[in-house]
């Protein structure tokens, strides 16, 4: 790794900061302010910096934000713009950018990479260190902002897409669990990661935001008499509905001494309703003049308080270290705030409110009746700037160390390759024959005949099994009994102390098992699945153009596992050890979904599952395969059948996540029929048309939606 920038021209220490949002091509938030000044920071301190933008681009383009920020000495890159396949990958959307964000990380080395909590945008790029050895020369941090379960609880609101969401939140937590440094704002969101089950350890580390706040003045500016203002995001967590509620307990008399109130930031949901409408309802009531200021960026907004000089409010019911106290009170306007999250961490308390609509109530005729105190700041930029820069000095020479934390076994073990065959004689050569070119050589194969029909695939597996092979291959055969006792049968006969399970018509990547073993050494895991590259049946595939689509399972989550196979495929890698205390595949016969279920089953068991974040084999895409042609009742009932068999406490966040979804309507809408045929027709076009990021991707994904909803 690069040393630090020193005056006698050292290489400058490459930093990227991973976010999906940040001031300019989005209305930003928090989130957004704190990785813009971030950047500027790092980079007066001689350090190269790429912002890598996750998020959709609202104003203007990536083509005037790369110059805007060219000009400020920082690389901006655009995620959506820089991505480019002619495939579809099948996982949940978050974790479709994640996994373009790990293909972009890989391709662009960094000494050291920043993301943020909020979305899970390293979700790939952590597994693939762990599972690959990727990054083990690049410090990996995250800073807690806003994670996904917690804004929904501030907000007191379930999830707004149950399944989505609570994959996110899964990421989230993961990314937190393995980065090398945990940033937090406040001592207040460090405490909440650590009481919701998140693996925090030692890294975590309290850092208020960083913000480049205006010279103060040395007197606090005469507020506009009469002139209020409500500022942050329009929404119940920012306590909308709290002060307009506040608002309604104010005496005639009192109400006719207010103005004028400015609602200023972007409009979200007070329950299910838009901001704007709520306000306008309840204003209207009160007959108080009012605006809503709901298109201006941070600049915009401070510029805006600025000039109206309002008294602030901003009663957060919930809320880490919000940006919008610092920024206010920087300019010199009296701000008053409710005693939540950080937010007490900021301010000093005679500036600080219960967050109740009487406590604020109070506090509204208190700043209309005296000369509002000073407001008390407690945030200090030097300070900040120098507590990161240090911070950064570390993550810079923790980078170097980082590689000895994680080590693989010089001998890497014995693996078995267990394949049931069934009646599908022209694809078990083409199988044994891509294990015959693996770049591994220490494994064996394992193949058994459940009973095969056809006297074509009997014929043809006798003649393989009569032929001498360059690699050990066993053949055995059975009475007809199904894939999961034929899958046991093989794993009975293995010797190795790793399986494999492969289905015959499907295609091994030479890389495939030295990557299942030396992850399996590298991660210490029990169960290791992968991601395949799908092709369609009759093709021979050779490269990426082969593609039909990907399957990129997003991890082990248990409140998601029930609706979706975030798990992996039948292709895992296991510990015999555990394969036997699983006791093996499931034998029910009439239903699909069996390396579902074992997964499933192994997890709630408590033995570690990780996903390898590449693609390593290729799937044979049929029309005849037995899971497109089971009943999806019996494979729904077979895979519940395992959740029904786990301890009570097990299922609780998978009951709270069932019940969103039984009583919600928009994750409803995305299993009907309809939107299940878009999703195939879609698939096609992006195979034949290109990306699915392109603009005539979008222009379909658009139709499919007003078809669906």
């Amino acid at each position: 790794m690069s040393a630090p920038p020193s005056s006698s021209g050292d290489i400058m220490v490459r930093h990227c900061i991973v976010t999906p949002d940040i001031i300019g091509p989005i209305n930003n938030g928090g989130i957004g302010t704190h990785c813009y000044w971030f950047a500027r920071l790092l980079r007066a301190n001689g350090r190269d910096v790429t912002i890598l933008f996750t998020g959709p681009m609202v104003n203007a383009n990536a083509a005037y934000w790369r110059g805007f920020y060219d000009k400020l000495g920082i690389r901006f890159v655009w995620l959506q713009g820089n991505v480019q396949r002619n495939y579809a990958v099948r996982t949940l959307p978050l974790q479709q950018r994640s996994y373009d964000v790990y293909r972009f990380l890989e391709k662009t080395p960094f000494d050291v990479v920043h993301f943020q909590d909020w979305q899970g945008n390293g979700l790939q790029t952590l597994q693939a260190r762990r599972t690959l050895g990727k990054f083990l020369d690049t410090c990996i941090t995250v800073t807690l902002h806003s994670n996904t379960r917690w804004i929904a609880e501030g907000g007191l609101h379930w999830y707004r897409r149950p399944i989505e969401d609570a994959m996110t939140n899964w990421a989230e937590a993961f990314v937190t669990q393995y980065a090398d440094m945990i940033f937090s704002p406040s001592r207040y969101m460090l405490s909440w990661a650590r009481e919701n089950g998140w693996d925090i350890g030692e890294r975590g580390r309290v850092i208020p935001v960083c913000a480049e706040t205006l010279n103060r003045p040395a007197d606090a500016i005469e507020p506009a008499a009469g002139v209020l203002a409500f500022f942050g995001r329009l929404e119940s967590r920012k306590g909308l509905d709290v002060f307009l509620k506040a608002l309604a307990l104010l005496p005639s008399v009192e109400l006719s001494k207010i103005k004028k109130i400015y609602f200023v930031g972007s409009v979200g949901k007070v329950g299910m309703l838009p901001a704007n409408q709520v306000i306008a309802d309840a204003v209207a009531r009160l007959m108080l003049n009012f605006e809503i200021l709901d298109q201006l960026d941070s600049p915009g907004a401070l510029q805006f308080l600025s000039s109206k000089k309002p008294t602030v409010f901003i009663p957060s019911i919930a809320d880490n270290y919000p940006l919008s106290v610092i920024e206010a009170a920087s300019l010199g306007l009296p701000v008053y705030a409710s005693r939540v999250g950080g937010i007490p961490e900021i301010l000093g308390d005679h500036h600080l409110f219960d967050p109740t609509p009487a406590s604020l109530a109070e506090k509204i005729m208190a700043a209309i009746h005296r000369e509002p105190l000073p407001t008390d700041l407690l945030y200090d930029a030097m300070a900040v700037k120098e507590c990161w820069m240090s911070a950064m000095t570390e993550c810079e020479e923790k980078s170097d160390k980082t590689e000895s934390v994680i080590s693989t076994a010089v001998e890497l073990p014995l693996l078995s390759i267990c394949v049931p065959y069934y009646n599908y004689p022209d694809y078990l050569p083409k199988l044994i024959e891509s294990l015959n070119a693996s770049t591994y050589r220490n494994f064996e194969v394992v193949v058994v005949d459940d009973g095969s029909t056809s006297q074509h695939a009997r014929d043809v597996f006798d003649d393989l099994r009569s032929r001498q092979h360059a690699i050990n291959v066993r053949f055995a055969r059975q009475r007809n009994s199904g894939v999961g006792a034929t899958r046991n049968a093989a794993a009975a006969m293995a010797e190795g102390e790793y399986l494999v399970f492969m289905d015959s018509d499907n295609l091994a990547k030479p890389e495939m098992l030295t990557t299942f073993a030396e992850a399996m050494q590298r991660s210490s895991s029990d169960i290791l699945t992968c991601y395949f590259d799908a092709f369609e049946q009759h093709k021979q595939p050779v490269d990426e153009r082969d593609i039909h689509h990907v399957y990129a399972p997003a991890g082990p989550a248990l409140e998601v596992g029930w609706s979706e196979n975030v798990f992996g495929d039948a292709n895992f890698c296991i510990k015999k050890t555990t394969f036997n205390a699983l006791g093996g595949f499931g034998l029910e016969r009439q239903s699909s979904w069996e390396d579902w279920e074992f997964l499933v089953r192994a997890k709630l068991l408590g033995f570690s599952i990780e996903v390898i974040p590449k693609s390593l084999f290729w799937y044979r895409y049929t029309d005849e395969g037995f899971s497109r042609n089971t009943s999806l009742y019996l494979n729904q009932r077979r895979l519940l059948s395992a959740f029904r068999a786990s301890e009570p406490e097990a299922l609780m966040s998978v009951m709270e996540i069932m019940y969103q979804v039984a009583s919600g309507k928009e994750y409803q809408s995305f299993k009907t029929p309809a939107g299940k045929i878009a999703g195939d027709i879609a698939d096609r076009i992006y195979v034949r048309l290109g990306s699915p990021s392109g603009r005539f991707a979008q222009a379909l994904e658009k139709i499919f939606k007003r078809l669906t909803n």
